[in-house]
């Protein structure tokens, strides 16, 4: 005799725990996040919020080095890796979304089609 706590009966695959709304606002908050602290990389070194900062104005020996362009440029370079993997995790977000909605209208007019 075994004991068993299903009917022996098969199941059919496991299927992905549902996307609550929450979740995915959440995802969509932090892929904006990420979107805007690239911009301000990108856009802060070249204003004159980044000339007047006061925390350059601790140390003036080195404000060459704060103030130079290698150093606004790596700023703003690392602005732009910034930005794109902001985008990229917006656009994984939005085609899980709308993605999962096409294929399933897919799907259904592959069947209508079949038969």
């Amino acid at each position: 005799m075994s004991i068993g706590l299903g009917t022996g009966a098969r199941q059919g695959p496991a299927r992905p725990p549902a996307r609550h709304s929450h979740g995915l606002l959440a995802e969509v908050v932090w892929a904006l996040c990420i979107v805007e602290a690239g911009l301000v990389l990108v856009v802060l070194p070249w204003t004159l919020l980044w000339d007047n900062n006061y925390f350059f104005s601790l140390q003036p020996q080195q404000s060459g080095f704060w103030l130079g362009n290698h150093l606004r440029g790596a700023v703003s370079g690392l602005g732009l890796v910034t930005l794109w993997i902001g985008t990229g995790q917006m656009r994984h977000v939005l085609s899980s979304v709308f993605g999962g909605r096409r294929s399933s209208v897919r799907h259904r007019v592959d069947d209508v089609v079949d038969g």
